[in-house]
Protein backbone atom coordinates (compact mmCIF):
# COMPACT_ATOMS: atom_id res chain seq x y z
CA UNK A 1 0.00 0.00 0.00
CA UNK A 2 0.69 3.61 -0.63
CA UNK A 3 1.80 4.24 3.19
CA UNK A 4 5.05 1.97 2.59
CA UNK A 5 6.41 3.06 0.34
CA UNK A 6 8.44 5.68 2.05
CA UNK A 7 8.01 8.73 -0.76
CA UNK A 8 5.03 10.55 0.28
CA UNK A 9 5.12 14.07 1.86
CA UNK A 10 1.38 14.42 4.79
CA UNK A 11 0.48 17.49 6.07
CA UNK A 12 -2.17 17.36 8.84
CA UNK A 13 -4.59 19.82 8.98
CA UNK A 14 -4.29 21.62 12.77
CA UNK A 15 -7.77 22.56 13.55
CA UNK A 16 -10.33 20.71 11.33
CA UNK A 17 -13.43 22.43 11.16
CA UNK A 18 -16.96 20.99 10.88
CA UNK A 19 -20.15 21.24 9.36
CA UNK A 20 -21.64 23.14 12.40
CA UNK A 21 -18.54 25.59 12.08
CA UNK A 22 -19.18 26.43 8.44
CA UNK A 23 -23.23 26.58 9.25
CA UNK A 24 -22.41 29.38 11.86
CA UNK A 25 -20.12 31.18 9.75
CA UNK A 26 -22.81 30.66 6.45
CA UNK A 27 -25.81 31.55 8.83
CA UNK A 28 -27.46 28.58 7.94
CA UNK A 29 -28.69 24.98 9.08
CA UNK A 30 -25.96 22.16 9.30
CA UNK A 31 -28.57 20.15 6.94
CA UNK A 32 -27.89 22.89 4.18
CA UNK A 33 -24.33 22.53 4.46
CA UNK A 34 -24.52 18.74 3.36
CA UNK A 35 -27.36 19.57 0.77
CA UNK A 36 -24.95 22.13 -1.10
CA UNK A 37 -21.80 20.28 -0.79
CA UNK A 38 -23.63 17.06 -2.33
CA UNK A 39 -25.77 19.38 -4.92
CA UNK A 40 -28.84 18.05 -3.41
CA UNK A 41 -31.09 21.06 -4.34
CA UNK A 42 -33.60 22.43 -1.78
CA UNK A 43 -31.63 25.39 -1.47
CA UNK A 44 -31.08 29.24 -3.02
CA UNK A 45 -29.01 30.43 -5.69
CA UNK A 46 -27.88 32.80 -2.96
CA UNK A 47 -27.43 30.18 -0.21
CA UNK A 48 -24.96 27.90 -2.18
CA UNK A 49 -23.06 31.44 -3.25
CA UNK A 50 -22.90 32.47 0.77
CA UNK A 51 -21.83 28.47 1.85
CA UNK A 52 -19.62 27.78 -1.14
CA UNK A 53 -17.29 30.91 -0.26
CA UNK A 54 -17.39 30.07 3.43
CA UNK A 55 -16.06 26.62 2.45
CA UNK A 56 -13.02 28.25 -0.05
CA UNK A 57 -12.06 31.35 2.32
CA UNK A 58 -11.68 28.57 5.52
CA UNK A 59 -10.59 25.67 3.37
CA UNK A 60 -13.11 22.51 4.67
CA UNK A 61 -13.04 19.55 4.01
CA UNK A 62 -16.37 17.64 4.34
CA UNK A 63 -16.05 14.76 6.97
CA UNK A 64 -15.35 11.81 4.65
CA UNK A 65 -16.98 9.13 7.49
CA UNK A 66 -20.00 11.30 7.80
CA UNK A 67 -20.84 10.98 3.65
CA UNK A 68 -20.17 7.57 3.45
CA UNK A 69 -22.67 6.56 6.10
CA UNK A 70 -25.13 8.11 3.55
CA UNK A 71 -24.16 6.59 -0.18
CA UNK A 72 -23.60 2.90 -0.91
CA UNK A 73 -19.92 1.65 -2.21
CA UNK A 74 -20.45 1.53 -6.14
CA UNK A 75 -17.14 -0.12 -6.64
CA UNK A 76 -16.70 2.57 -9.67
CA UNK A 77 -14.03 5.22 -9.34
CA UNK A 78 -14.44 8.37 -11.29
CA UNK A 79 -11.33 10.34 -13.68
CA UNK A 80 -11.96 13.20 -15.33
CA UNK A 81 -8.90 13.89 -17.61
CA UNK A 82 -7.89 16.25 -20.38
CA UNK A 83 -9.01 15.56 -23.91
CA UNK A 84 -6.00 16.79 -25.34
CA UNK A 85 -3.70 14.64 -23.43
CA UNK A 86 -5.14 11.18 -24.65
CA UNK A 87 -3.43 11.08 -28.07
CA UNK A 88 -0.48 11.03 -26.80
CA UNK A 89 2.25 9.43 -25.35
CA UNK A 90 0.78 10.91 -21.32
CA UNK A 91 -2.65 10.14 -21.43
CA UNK A 92 -2.65 6.35 -22.50
CA UNK A 93 -0.01 5.61 -19.95
CA UNK A 94 -1.57 7.31 -17.06
CA UNK A 95 -4.96 5.49 -18.04
CA UNK A 96 -3.53 1.99 -18.40
CA UNK A 97 -1.70 2.08 -15.03
CA UNK A 98 -4.72 3.39 -13.19
CA UNK A 99 -6.43 0.61 -15.03
CA UNK A 100 -4.46 -1.92 -13.87
CA UNK A 101 -4.29 -1.06 -10.30
CA UNK A 102 -8.30 -0.69 -10.57
CA UNK A 103 -8.43 -4.62 -11.68
CA UNK A 104 -7.05 -5.30 -8.62
CA UNK A 105 -9.09 -4.09 -6.57
CA UNK A 106 -11.96 -5.48 -8.61
CA UNK A 107 -12.90 -1.51 -9.13
CA UNK A 108 -14.35 -0.31 -12.54
CA UNK A 109 -13.45 3.43 -14.27
CA UNK A 110 -15.68 5.51 -15.56
CA UNK A 111 -14.18 8.83 -17.54
CA UNK A 112 -14.97 12.35 -18.12
CA UNK A 113 -13.61 14.78 -20.20
CA UNK A 114 -12.36 18.77 -20.15
CA UNK A 115 -10.34 20.70 -22.12
CA UNK A 116 -7.00 21.95 -21.67
CA UNK A 117 -6.97 25.32 -19.57
CA UNK A 118 -10.98 24.87 -18.54
CA UNK A 119 -11.99 26.78 -15.26
CA UNK A 120 -11.72 24.99 -12.16
CA UNK A 121 -16.00 25.89 -11.97
CA UNK A 122 -16.55 24.34 -15.67
CA UNK A 123 -14.94 21.18 -14.39
CA UNK A 124 -17.11 20.94 -11.46
CA UNK A 125 -20.50 21.40 -13.60
CA UNK A 126 -19.32 17.94 -15.35
CA UNK A 127 -22.08 15.06 -14.99
CA UNK A 128 -19.13 12.80 -13.32
CA UNK A 129 -18.24 15.27 -11.16
CA UNK A 130 -21.95 15.60 -10.06
CA UNK A 131 -22.75 12.15 -9.94
CA UNK A 132 -23.23 9.69 -6.80
CA UNK A 133 -22.60 6.72 -9.04
CA UNK A 134 -18.50 6.48 -8.08
CA UNK A 135 -16.87 5.82 -5.28
CA UNK A 136 -14.15 8.97 -5.66
CA UNK A 137 -12.23 10.70 -8.17
CA UNK A 138 -8.72 11.06 -9.89
CA UNK A 139 -8.57 14.37 -11.50
CA UNK A 140 -5.90 14.38 -14.51
CA UNK A 141 -6.52 18.29 -15.06
CA UNK A 142 -3.08 19.64 -14.45
CA UNK A 143 -3.96 22.92 -17.03
CA UNK A 144 -6.93 23.28 -15.67
CA UNK A 145 -7.28 27.60 -14.53
CA UNK A 146 -8.87 28.68 -11.41
CA UNK A 147 -9.27 27.64 -7.92
CA UNK A 148 -7.99 24.14 -7.75
CA UNK A 149 -7.86 23.79 -3.96
CA UNK A 150 -11.32 25.43 -3.72
CA UNK A 151 -12.86 22.76 -5.90
CA UNK A 152 -11.14 19.79 -4.19
CA UNK A 153 -13.07 21.82 -0.89
CA UNK A 154 -15.99 21.42 -2.28
CA UNK A 155 -15.59 17.21 -2.71
CA UNK A 156 -17.51 15.35 -0.19
CA UNK A 157 -15.73 11.94 -1.98
CA UNK A 158 -12.14 11.16 -2.27
CA UNK A 159 -10.03 12.46 -4.60
CA UNK A 160 -6.65 12.46 -5.72
CA UNK A 161 -5.06 14.84 -8.14
CA UNK A 162 -2.65 13.67 -10.92
CA UNK A 163 0.44 16.10 -12.26
CA UNK A 164 -1.37 18.71 -10.66
CA UNK A 165 0.06 22.50 -12.00
CA UNK A 166 1.18 23.62 -8.58
CA UNK A 167 2.03 22.31 -4.96
CA UNK A 168 -1.01 22.65 -3.25
CA UNK A 169 -2.46 21.49 -0.25
CA UNK A 170 -4.73 18.63 -2.22
CA UNK A 171 -4.26 15.21 -2.47
CA UNK A 172 -1.86 14.75 -5.55
CA UNK A 173 0.24 12.39 -7.33
CA UNK A 174 3.10 14.57 -8.76
CA UNK A 175 6.77 13.56 -11.02
CA UNK A 176 9.37 15.00 -9.27
CA UNK A 177 10.48 17.54 -11.74
CA UNK A 178 13.05 18.58 -10.08
CA UNK A 179 15.04 15.98 -10.00
CA UNK A 180 14.11 15.07 -13.10
CA UNK A 181 16.52 18.05 -14.41
CA UNK A 182 19.28 17.42 -11.99
CA UNK A 183 19.38 13.51 -13.22
CA UNK A 184 19.61 14.87 -16.37
CA UNK A 185 22.08 17.68 -15.73
CA UNK A 186 24.42 15.30 -13.35
CA UNK A 187 24.60 12.49 -16.28
CA UNK A 188 26.61 14.83 -18.59
CA UNK A 189 28.42 15.88 -15.82
CA UNK A 190 29.44 12.68 -15.33
CA UNK A 191 30.40 12.32 -18.94
CA UNK A 192 33.18 15.46 -18.42
CA UNK A 193 30.81 17.98 -19.66
CA UNK A 194 31.02 21.58 -17.92
CA UNK A 195 29.16 23.96 -20.35
CA UNK A 196 25.60 23.01 -20.71
CA UNK A 197 22.78 24.50 -22.14
CA UNK A 198 19.26 24.19 -20.98
CA UNK A 199 16.49 24.77 -22.96
CA UNK A 200 12.57 25.56 -21.43
CA UNK A 201 9.47 25.43 -23.22
CA UNK A 202 7.97 28.00 -24.36
CA UNK A 203 6.52 31.19 -22.24
CA UNK A 204 2.86 30.06 -22.95
CA UNK A 205 4.17 26.90 -20.72
CA UNK A 206 2.04 27.51 -17.22
CA UNK A 207 2.84 23.77 -15.10
CA UNK A 208 5.03 23.99 -12.44
CA UNK A 209 7.14 21.83 -14.06
CA UNK A 210 8.83 24.33 -16.20
CA UNK A 211 9.93 26.22 -12.91
CA UNK A 212 11.02 22.50 -11.55
CA UNK A 213 12.65 21.42 -14.35
CA UNK A 214 14.81 25.03 -14.24
CA UNK A 215 16.14 24.49 -10.45
CA UNK A 216 17.03 20.84 -10.98
CA UNK A 217 19.01 21.86 -13.63
CA UNK A 218 20.70 24.64 -11.79
CA UNK A 219 20.92 22.21 -8.85
CA UNK A 220 23.20 20.25 -10.59
CA UNK A 221 24.88 22.57 -12.13
CA UNK A 222 26.05 24.85 -8.81
CA UNK A 223 26.49 21.68 -7.23
CA UNK A 224 29.31 20.81 -9.33
CA UNK A 225 30.87 23.95 -9.18
CA UNK A 226 29.83 24.93 -12.87
CA UNK A 227 28.25 28.42 -13.50
CA UNK A 228 24.67 27.97 -15.62
CA UNK A 229 24.97 29.00 -19.14
CA UNK A 230 22.67 32.28 -20.09
CA UNK A 231 19.51 32.17 -21.17
CA UNK A 232 18.79 28.99 -19.20
CA UNK A 233 16.01 30.19 -17.42
CA UNK A 234 14.53 32.15 -20.19
CA UNK A 235 11.54 30.91 -22.29
CA UNK A 236 10.92 30.55 -25.91
CA UNK A 237 9.31 33.51 -27.64
CA UNK A 238 6.49 31.38 -29.02
CA UNK A 239 3.56 33.46 -30.73
CA UNK A 240 1.54 30.75 -31.88
CA UNK A 241 0.21 27.77 -30.59
CA UNK A 242 3.28 25.25 -30.92
CA UNK A 243 6.93 25.53 -30.62
CA UNK A 244 9.14 24.26 -33.93
CA UNK A 245 12.40 23.26 -34.99
CA UNK A 246 12.55 26.81 -35.97
CA UNK A 247 12.17 28.57 -32.46
CA UNK A 248 14.70 26.43 -30.96
CA UNK A 249 17.75 27.25 -33.49
CA UNK A 250 18.70 30.57 -32.89
CA UNK A 251 19.19 29.99 -29.42
CA UNK A 252 21.18 26.34 -30.39
CA UNK A 253 23.56 28.83 -32.80
CA UNK A 254 23.82 30.93 -29.59
CA UNK A 255 24.91 27.76 -27.39
CA UNK A 256 27.40 26.62 -30.21
CA UNK A 257 28.90 29.53 -31.71
CA UNK A 258 28.81 32.26 -28.34
CA UNK A 259 29.06 29.63 -25.37
CA UNK A 260 30.96 26.91 -26.76
CA UNK A 261 28.31 24.29 -25.18
CA UNK A 262 28.78 20.54 -25.36
CA UNK A 263 25.78 19.62 -23.78
CA UNK A 264 22.16 20.55 -23.30
CA UNK A 265 19.33 19.81 -21.39
CA UNK A 266 15.49 19.82 -22.77
CA UNK A 267 12.88 20.53 -20.59
CA UNK A 268 10.99 17.78 -22.27
CA UNK A 269 11.20 14.99 -25.29
CA UNK A 270 9.47 17.21 -28.26
CA UNK A 271 12.23 20.14 -27.12
CA UNK A 272 14.85 17.20 -27.75
CA UNK A 273 13.67 16.31 -30.92
CA UNK A 274 13.44 19.77 -32.38
CA UNK A 275 17.08 20.36 -31.28
CA UNK A 276 18.34 17.34 -32.54
CA UNK A 277 16.71 18.55 -35.92
CA UNK A 278 18.37 21.79 -35.74
CA UNK A 279 21.69 19.81 -35.17
CA UNK A 280 21.06 17.68 -38.23
CA UNK A 281 20.26 21.50 -40.20
CA UNK A 282 23.89 22.81 -38.86
CA UNK A 283 25.99 19.81 -39.45
CA UNK A 284 26.28 19.15 -35.81
CA UNK A 285 26.77 15.90 -35.04
CA UNK A 286 25.33 14.04 -32.06
CA UNK A 287 27.18 13.02 -29.94
CA UNK A 288 30.52 13.76 -31.47
CA UNK A 289 30.21 17.49 -31.19
CA UNK A 290 26.78 18.20 -28.99
CA UNK A 291 25.62 16.04 -26.20
CA UNK A 292 22.05 16.15 -25.44
CA UNK A 293 19.54 14.62 -22.94
CA UNK A 294 15.18 15.25 -22.54
CA UNK A 295 14.05 16.04 -18.67
CA UNK A 296 10.94 13.79 -20.01
CA UNK A 297 10.81 10.92 -21.95
CA UNK A 298 8.52 10.13 -24.87
CA UNK A 299 8.36 6.63 -27.67
CA UNK A 300 9.46 9.68 -30.26
CA UNK A 301 12.93 9.55 -28.59
CA UNK A 302 13.49 6.34 -29.98
CA UNK A 303 12.58 6.97 -33.92
CA UNK A 304 14.93 9.33 -34.79
CA UNK A 305 18.31 8.35 -36.28
CA UNK A 306 19.87 9.10 -33.44
CA UNK A 307 17.97 7.45 -29.87
CA UNK A 308 18.02 10.64 -27.29
CA UNK A 309 18.69 9.65 -23.46
CA UNK A 310 16.50 11.21 -21.44
CA UNK A 311 14.42 10.46 -17.69
CA UNK A 312 11.87 8.79 -18.04
CA UNK A 313 8.90 9.34 -15.75
CA UNK A 314 6.73 6.65 -15.15
CA UNK A 315 3.08 7.47 -16.03
CA UNK A 316 1.90 3.85 -15.43
CA UNK A 317 2.85 4.16 -12.00
CA UNK A 318 2.08 7.57 -11.40
CA UNK A 319 -1.89 5.77 -12.39
CA UNK A 320 -0.77 2.98 -10.04
CA UNK A 321 -0.14 5.36 -7.13
CA UNK A 322 -3.14 7.65 -8.04
CA UNK A 323 -5.71 4.55 -7.28
CA UNK A 324 -3.54 3.21 -4.05
CA UNK A 325 -3.80 6.73 -2.72
CA UNK A 326 -7.89 7.12 -3.39
CA UNK A 327 -8.55 3.34 -2.41
CA UNK A 328 -6.58 4.81 0.95
CA UNK A 329 -9.02 7.10 1.10
CA UNK A 330 -12.11 5.37 0.44
CA UNK A 331 -11.16 2.11 3.28
CA UNK A 332 -9.99 5.07 6.00
CA UNK A 333 -12.60 8.06 5.37
CA UNK A 334 -11.94 9.28 8.96
CA UNK A 335 -8.44 10.45 8.25
CA UNK A 336 -8.42 13.91 6.89
CA UNK A 337 -4.45 13.89 6.32
CA UNK A 338 -3.24 16.18 2.81
CA UNK A 339 -0.84 14.08 1.17
CA UNK A 340 1.68 14.75 -1.94
CA UNK A 341 3.41 12.10 -3.64
CA UNK A 342 6.73 13.16 -5.51
CA UNK A 343 7.57 9.83 -8.21
CA UNK A 344 11.20 9.89 -9.10
CA UNK A 345 12.30 9.56 -12.86
CA UNK A 346 15.24 6.81 -14.02
CA UNK A 347 17.60 7.08 -16.67
CA UNK A 348 16.62 5.72 -19.97
CA UNK A 349 20.08 5.57 -21.90
CA UNK A 350 20.18 6.07 -25.54
CA UNK A 351 22.79 6.78 -27.99
CA UNK A 352 23.14 10.64 -27.25
CA UNK A 353 25.39 11.46 -24.70
CA UNK A 354 29.15 11.12 -24.99
CA UNK A 355 32.40 12.79 -24.05
CA UNK A 356 33.07 16.29 -24.64
CA UNK A 357 34.62 16.97 -28.45
CA UNK A 358 38.08 18.01 -27.61
CA UNK A 359 37.68 21.28 -30.06
CA UNK A 360 34.85 22.45 -28.09
CA UNK A 361 35.57 21.79 -24.53
CA UNK A 362 39.53 23.64 -25.24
Amino acid sequence: MLKNLGIGRVIAPKAPLTSVDIARLAGVAPSTISRVLNRAGGFSKQTERRVLEVVRKTGYRPSLAASSLSRKANDTIGLITEIEGQPGYYGPQLIRGISLALSQYSKRLAMDTVHRGDEASSIEKLPLFRSRSVDGYIFDTHQAAGDLQGMANHLSLPYVFVNSRYTLPINTIMPDDVDAAKQATEHLIRHGHKRIGYFPSAYTQVHSSQENRMKGYLQAILTAGLQPVPMWDVPLDKKGKWLTVDDYLPRLKTYLDEFKCTAVVTYHAFAAACVFSGCYQLGIRVPQDLSIIASDYDPILEYLPVRITSIQLDRIEIGKLAVEMLIQQIDNPEDNQITTVLVDGSLKKFDSVGPPAADRSA
